[in-house]
């Protein structure tokens, strides 16, 4: 069943799992204000991923207000997992849900056999305004940060429709997601991190510049890093087909 009871709370996730197979499953994290349905159909259909796409709490069709800590999310990750008996999995995450695969690859080293890091970073300093923006304007901030998502030239109802998406997500909610995010550095722990961690990032990243994407593959004892260019923090969007197929090759080479 897609709505797991677990000890942290009550969560909605969409199982994409072929029947009968011992591929390890993917679990695909979302970024701040958004929700499982952000993950591009190419990366939640791709069966050779084995692919799994909770909504965090409070996001999307999941109960909760949200939490203020990367680590409490990461927590309610392996709740979700464990309701649904995956012992093992990769880790995929967008942004805010990067953050949530490095602390599952910190606190549950044995479980997560690999990560795939999309525009994100190890320390996701926030804007003040941001923060101040989003308890007193959240709509307007909201058409901030999707205009910051894109690169420039998007067309202006791509940019509206992910501003739509995220407003559809409580304002406290972001505002506890951004929250975590101005918390969450892991800088001094990366090289804890031993499994392969496959990074990939857009060139013209506003949000995450890709210098900390290069930074954070120099930091990882086993790291690869692809930039697409020309692509900003929606990479992952923007080329989903080519996303999901490098993943999938990724993984079938990346020894444990």
């Amino acid at each position: 069943m897609p709505t797991l009871t677990t000890p942290r709370g009550t969560f909605y996730a969409a199982d994409y799992r072929r029947p009968r197979t011992t591929d390890t499953p993917t679990l695909l994290i979302h970024g701040a204000g958004g929700a499982h349905l952000d993950m591009p159909a190419p990366l939640r259909q791709n069966s050779a991923l084995q692919p799994i796409a909770p909504d965090l709490s409070g996001h999307g069709r999941s109960s909760g207000a949200g939490q203020r800590s990367i680590s409490d999310y990461a927590r309610d990750v392996l709740a979700v997992a464990d309701a649904l008996d995956v012992q093992t999995f990769n880790a995929l995450g967008h942004s805010m849900g990067g953050a949530i695969a490095l602390e599952l690859a910190l606190i549950a080293p044995a479980r997560v056999e690999r990560l795939i890091l999309i525009a994100t970073a190890p320390v996701i300093p926030v804007n003040p305004q941001i923060i101040a923006g989003l308890q007193t304007e959240p709509a307007a901030t909201a058409q901030r940060i999707a205009r910051w998502m894109w690169p420039k030239g998007t067309p202006d109802e791509v940019v509206a429709q992910s501003a739509q998406r995220m407003t559809q997500v409580r304002p406290a909610v972001i505002l506890n997601d951004y929250t975590a995010c101005d918390r969450f550095d892991v800088r001094d722990r990366l090289t804890e991190i031993t499994m392969p961690v496959l990074i990939i990032h857009g060139e013209q990243d506003r949000m995450i510049r890709v210098s900390e994407a290069e930074q954070l593959a120099a930091s990882l004892p086993r790291a690869t890093l692809h930039v697409f260019p020309e692509a900003g923090h929606m990479v992952h969007m923007e080329h989903a087909d080519a996303v999901s197929a490098l993943i999938q090759t990724w993984i079938k080479s990346a020894a444990l």
